[in-house]
């Protein structure tokens, strides 16, 4: 794998840029540790950037920039195996970047930001649809990272007009998380219809580092309670956790299955619940075989 990176220093600069917002575990140097990690800084960072552009969509700002009616990044697929730029690897297995594209270049998407030194919480919606989406409910959940039950839950009414980004809601933070600093809480987003049903996917804000958020995390133990056969191909994995889980990351150690065919309905999750189910697709396995066969990484599983 090492001998695969033709950028004289490229691992060097893969640490730097891991290392602006992680810490890496000094227990486990390991390569899959260091390939993990990659993968956390490139989906987020990707997400990051990508969410700015659409919110740009119908907003000009006074320095000109703004009006960003879409985004591209490089790159999708790969020539080799290895863990490079791409979100899609040589065998055809999605990376977490892909995961998160799905996510991120949705329809429809909540997209929350925090302005300093304001501390203002801005939701901003963009619908790529062209049509209104009526009467529904923005949700802003705010959690302390050592425990599972939100410190607050906000709602607000609201009509998504067609076609464009807007500004949803401003909240001051400050105000908001009185008794609690910005390193001991994240905010979870959603919106729903008026019978509570979702409709767009989560988003996440981390109002400071993961560096800085680590050293009040709780380690996080997910395990599989249980794995239920739906069709001849496809099972339902119910995953359990101690504590909220950060970049949830499944991987299928079972060499004799053609890895194009095995998909997860999401990868690189959060886990805020005690309880998280996700379907699996892969040909040819028992279900006791498939839990034997699954390897499960946690970003709050390690130590610094």
């Amino acid at each position: 794998m090492t001998h695969r990176q033709h950028q004289p220093m490229g691992n060097v600069y893969l640490v730097l840029l891991i290392e602006r917002q992680m810490d890496l575990p000094k227990e486990d140097p390991s390569m899959r540790t260091l390939i993990y990690y990659t993968q956390i800084n490139q989906a987020w960072s990707i997400k990051t950037e990508t969410e700015l552009y659409r919110r740009h969509r119908s907003i000009l700002n006074p320095d000109g920039t703004g009006l960003t009616m879409g985004a591209l990044y490089w790159q999708l697929n790969d020539v080799w195996q290895a863990p490079s730029w791409s979100s899609i690897e040589f065998s055809g297995r999605w990376k977490m970047l892909h995961f998160y594209s799905v996510k991120f270049f949705a329809p429809f998407i909540i997209s929350p930001t925090l302005s300093l030194p304001s501390n203002n919480l801005t939701l901003t919606l963009v619908n790529d649809n062209l049509t209104n989406i009526d009467d529904v409910v923005l949700h802003v959940y705010i959690y302390r990272w050592n425990s599972m039950a939100p410190i607050k839950h906000l709602k607000k009414s609201y009509t998504v007009k067609k076609a464009c980004s807007e500004i949803a809601w401003i909240l001051p933070m400050t105000a908001e998380i009185k008794g609690y600093t910005l390193d001991e809480i994240f905010i979870r987003t959603t919106v729903t219809d008026s019978a509570e049903k979702p409709v767009t996917h989560d988003n996440f804000l981390f109002p400071t580092s993961l560096r800085r958020a680590s050293k009040v995390m709780k380690p996080a133990n997910v395990t599989i309670k249980s794995i239920r056969q739906l069709q001849s191909d496809q099972y339902e994995i119910h995953l359990k956790s101690d504590n909220i889980a950060l970049f949830v990351w499944l991987e299928l150690d079972l060499p004799r299955v053609d890895e194009t065919l095995v998909y997860f309905s999401d990868n690189g999750f959060h886990m805020i619940a005690e309880d998280h189910i996700i379907k699996c697709t892969v040909p040819g396995v028992t279900p006791q075989e498939l839990q034997h066969s699954i390897r499960i990484q946690v970003f709050n599983d390690h130590k610094s």
